[in-house]
């Protein structure tokens, strides 16, 4: 009769495990739809906002280009600068 019991027991617990571990498993897969639903909210949102062409999200990178372009001319334009002042002055080779 004691093993009867021990039994009994056993598997109520093993049952009450499963349950517990199946409402568990609902309350995950409800936070994750909510959590789904949150994102796909906040991405639409997103979508309806007005999107300016002329903002530049990485101004900072695109100054930092422009500038390294117009070194580059202002150095070339002062080179040619000299190199033609040097050959109207007779000096060619």
């Amino acid at each position: 009769m004691l093993m009867k019991a021990m039994d009994a027991r056993k598997k109520a617990e093993e049952r009450e495990r499963l349950k517990q571990e199946k409402k568990d498993e609902k309350r995950l897969n409800k936070e994750r739809k909510l959590e789904l639903r949150r994102l796909e909210l906040e991405i639409a949102k997103e979508l309806k906002k007005p999107n300016d062409d002329m903002c530049l999200a990485d101004h900072k990178v695109f100054i930092m280009r422009l500038l390294r372009i117009e070194t580059r001319r202002y150095e070339k334009r002062r080179y040619e600068k000299r190199w033609f002042s040097y050959r109207k002055d007779g000096h060619d080779s």
